[in-house]
Formats: structure tokens, sequence, C-alpha cells
């Protein structure tokens, strides 16, 4: 393995939350409905804790420098708090040649804010990228009858 250093790559091509991504058969990806903020509604005060799913993480790295087998780790925190983390081997091939991860999304969302899915190397824990998601919740109004008066 080389060394590993920001001005050696990986390098950043893509780092995206969307709804889908296409990938054609010339190889072209496309991005559909990119996104970076998930509403949640309910009829509580708070949040309670909701699925987030239908979400795509789009990862586009190019090589630069890099040749050889690495391990990208992915980490997701709020409020400095780990949620969860995922390593994915990778194989970079060196200058314009890239690696692309394209992964369904689903989580728990206990509350409400920015998680961040920090993105790094898992060799020397190079950090290279980290993505936002805001989830935001609404409270809706209940409708019914009027409370009954005595």
């Amino acid at each position: 393995m080389s060394e590993i250093g920001q001005s050696s790559g990986p390098f950043v091509q893509v780092a995206s939350f969307c709804q889908a991504a296409l990938t054609e058969q010339n190889g072209i990806l496309s991005l559909v409905r990119i996104t970076d903020r998930v509403s949640v509604t309910g009829t509580a005060p708070d949040m309670a804790p909701t699925p987030i799913q239908n979400l795509t993480l789009v990862i586009v790295l190019k090589a630069g420098f890099m040749r050889g087998r690495y391990s990208i780790k992915l980490t997701t925190t709020i409020n400095e708090q780990l949620i969860g983390e995922v390593e994915l081997p990778v194989l970079f091939e060196g200058e314009d040649r890239g690696i692309g991860i394209i992964l369904p999304i689903a989580f728990i969302a206990k509350e409400e804010g920015v998680y961040w899915f920090d993105v790094s190397l898992v060799e020397g824990l190079v950090p290279l990228t980290r993505i936002p998601l805001r989830v935001m919740y609404q409270r809706l109004p209940q409708f019914g009858p009027p409370p009954a008066t005595t």
C-alpha cells in the first residue's frame, strides 16, 4: 500500500443522499432527487422514533496516487453520539480510476437534528468528507370532535 495523505488521494467526486441512483448501460451514473433533508410528521408534541428509509447514499472517489485494497468506513452520528458504522472494502487502481459506493440507507431517527455520515479510510483513519442529513419534525394538528364539556 502506498502512503495515504490528503494530497495523494483519494479525492471525493460525489458524496450525497438521493432518492435513487441509476447506472446506465454505458456506466454513466445519474442521481435522482438529491436531498439533505427528511421531514417526519406526527401528532405528538415530540418526535417518536421513526424509521428513515427510501434514501440512497452515493459516494464516488477518484484514486489519485492510491493503488491497492483499502476499506472505507462510514460512521453515523448525531450530537456526537455514535448511531452506527460500517466498513466497505474497495480497490483503488490509481489516477482517474475510481470507486462508486451506492448504498441504501435505513435507520431509526430517535430525535430531530443533523445526522452526520463521516466517510474515512480505515487505514490511517484519513477523513475524506462528512455528509449531513437533517431530520425535521413537523407536528400536525389533530382533527376530531371538540372535547366534551360537563
